[in-house]
């Protein structure tokens, strides 16, 4: 029974968020494609953000992008983060710190939880949602952009391991180095 809920998770994840996500990265160009963005003249603030990409297949499931706000006029974001979605059927973790491989912590943003209910072919599932925000500076965007970085975001009752693709990182920190030498 555990293994058919898991599959059932498993295929509801995938196609609830099949053209929502992307799985494989592809290239750093194709990763630039997918980056915009978007001022709002009303808040006087613009968003840089990547689009969402799987960094697992791995119970809890964690999605994530980069985002980067900037001020009126500014060209130097005032933040940049790595915005993170993680999806466990398993119940809360509470996310509540980061880490990567070498033991560096992150600032950590816990941002909203919510649960998600389903059934399909008679069974039950719950999905909870944790989001969180991780502040990432130019100098950490950078050394992303070299190597694929595994991060664990841990909580009270469970962690997320999950996989960020160098040419995600790239291709956003071309992006924001572009906006930076437009001043």
């Amino acid at each position: 029974m555990k293994i058919l809920n898991l599959a059932l998770f498993g295929a509801s994840v995938f196609l609830l968020n099949a053209c929502a996500y992307n799985v494989n990265v592809g290239s750093k160009e194709a990763a630039a494609k997918g980056i915009t963005y978007n001022y709002d003249k009303f808040k006087s603030e613009g968003w840089l953000r990547s689009e969402v990409y799987v960094g697992g297949m791995s119970e809890p499931v964690t999605n994530y992008n980069y985002r980067a706000k900037y001020g009126k006029d500014s060209s130097t974001p005032d933040f940049i983060q790595l915005y993170g979605k993680m999806f466990s059927q398993n119940g809360w973790c509470f996310i509540n710190s980061a880490y990567d491989s070498t033991g560096r912590e992150y600032k950590l943003h816990e941002v909203d939880r919510n649960v998600a209910s389903n059934s399909a072919m008679g069974v039950s599932y719950v999905v909870v949602h944790e989001y969180f925000a991780i502040d990432i500076s130019v100098e950490r965007l950078e050394e992303f952009a070299k190597a694929d970085i595994e991060l664990k975001a841990t909580g009270k009752k469970c962690d997320t391991i999950f996989k960020v693709d160098h040419r995600v990182s790239a291709a956003f920190l071309d992006e924001t180095k572009k906006r930076m030498n437009k001043s």
